[in-house]
């Protein structure tokens, strides 16, 4: 299932040719949807992040990190990267196992903006002026 919410998560941001690598996007881009198709949250994460709405927009702010780095020049990270992003969604969710509610919620939120910020400094991601902007911005003890 987990896979899935993956796949379309790379299929979402494949999909969206205009915007590309580096372009400048408003925050309110990701404040009305998630990173995947919330039609299809087949699992508790996926309807947690889709039921709230502050997680949903750091989950899509993730997302574009994620698009962002995948269509970098140079050294084909996305095999690497994109193995790597379903061992951080299974690490995510047993993390944040046995929480329910809203303590669940703020768990997938802290882990899924601490990974945006992972995805932005490894990959040296712009954020001026990007979607995920304001969340590179946090304070680093709100993430903690």
């Amino acid at each position: 299932m987990k896979i899935v919410v993956l796949v379309a998560l790379v299929s979402v941001y494949a999909a969206t040719p205009s915007l590309a690598l580096g372009e400048s996007l408003e925050n309110s881009e990701c404040g009305y949807r998630a990173s995947f198709n919330c039609a299809k949250a087949d699992d508790a994460e996926s309807r947690i992040i889709c039921s709230t709405p502050d997680l949903r927009a750091a989950d899509c702010a993730m997302g574009y990190a994620y698009r962002d780095a995948r269509a970098l020049p140079g050294a084909n990270p996305n095999e690497w990267l994109r193995k790597n992003q379903r061992r951080w969604v299974a690490a995510r969710d047993a993390a944040c196992a046995g929480r329910s509610g809203p303590a669940q919620a703020a768990c997938l939120k802290k882990e899924t903006e601490q990974r945006l910020r992972w995805l932005i400094g490894h990959y040296n991601l712009p954020v001026t002026g990007k979607v995920y902007e304001s969340h590179w911005n946090a304070k680093a003890s709100d993430l903690k």
